[in-house]
């Protein structure tokens, strides 16, 4: 019985652990990734951008530290983006928020990169920058 009490647990643990993960990606995004393959014409493929709509993300802002600038101390802040493991996206990608308050389009600058927990992938980060279609 007590091997049985143990599973329960671990499941219930596991379940938490995803309910919380998945309430992390409170707002949604469409993502563009340029060069993607869309189709095949007489066995060659042909490029194209591919766009995936309603991707569940975290849209959320780092502030970095005090800067000195001509026009008086500022703190810089980097918005950033948090997406889902299985989602596709690069360097270059077009991203255009979906919820109140990040209703812009972004692209991704720099390498996206895996955030590991207890050893384990948890998610994809990315910073934004804001540009105008």
């Amino acid at each position: 019985m007590r091997e049985v009490r143990v599973s329960v647990w671990h499941h219930l643990l596991y379940l938490v652990k995803t309910m919380a993960r998945r309430a992390s990606f409170c707002h949604l995004c469409d993502i563009t990734t340029p060069g993607g393959i869309t189709g095949y014409i007489n066995g060659r493929p042909q490029y194209g951008s591919v766009t995936v709509t309603n991707i569940p993300c975290r849209f959320y802002a780092l502030k970095g530290p005090v800067q000195d600038t001509e026009s008086g101390n500022h703190i810089i802040s980097q918005l950033r983006l948090r997406v889902a493991l299985n989602t596709s996206i690069q360097n270059g990608s077009t991203v255009t928020g979906k919820s109140p308050g990040y209703m812009k389009n972004y692209t991704v600058d720099g390498l996206p990169e895996v955030v590991y927990g207890n050893s384990h992938p948890k998610w994809i980060e990315c910073s934004l920058k804001a540009v105008d279609l």
